[in-house]
């Protein structure tokens, strides 16, 4: 039925392709990935300056929960449901966000905390002998190596991101 404000000669626009659960992986996909390099680069300045605020355990894992929290919502609304792939998908941009970090550390560097051993940064001695020290800070692209990604960000992603996929997945 046409309108009076409907222009001659123009036909109405094609309906949008029905919705799958493909189509709306897809979308949630897309959408996850825009999400995670936001959130990769609002971590920059952190990891640049606050180092161990990324690095501790007690505190990484908390930053896991909440960039696995805000990637799963992204994710699931994007997607149009709530699926253990969304879930999964935004598991893995969370982990992609907290390895992020570590090109920060190769290139910037983090001040040695001197004595590794306390309790408080747990991790840090763990990669004491794979990251060289140079000029008091931990410094290279050792960094990046599997080993320290594993042991700075397995424990945290497990607990956090264990703790949002069951909160996520509810019901």
């Amino acid at each position: 039925m046409k309108t009076l404000n409907d222009p001659l000669g123009c036909d109405e626009a094609p309906e949008e392709a029905e919705w799958t659960p493909a189509i709306g992986l897809r979308r949630g996909a897309l959408n996850g990935l825009l999400a995670a390099a936001i959130l990769s680069i609002l971590l920059v300045p952190l990891a640049a300056y606050l180092p161990y605020m990324i690095i501790i355990i007690w505190l990484r894992a908390p930053l896991a929960f909440g960039v696995a929290w805000v990637l799963c919502q992204v994710v699931q609304r994007g997607a149009g449901m709530v699926d253990v792939r969304c879930t999964l998908l935004a598991l893995v941009l969370a982990a992609l966000v907290l390895a992020s970090s570590h090109v920060v550390f190769a290139v910037n560097g983090v001040v040695d905390a001197g004595g590794v051993g306390e309790w408080w940064v747990f991790p840090m001695y763990l990669i004491e002998d794979l990251v060289p020290q140079t000029d008091g800070y931990r410094i290279g692209w050792q960094w990046c190596h599997p080993y320290a990604l594993l042991s700075l960000s397995a424990l945290p992603l497990l607990i956090g991101g264990g703790f949002c996929a069951a909160l996520c997945n509810r019901g």
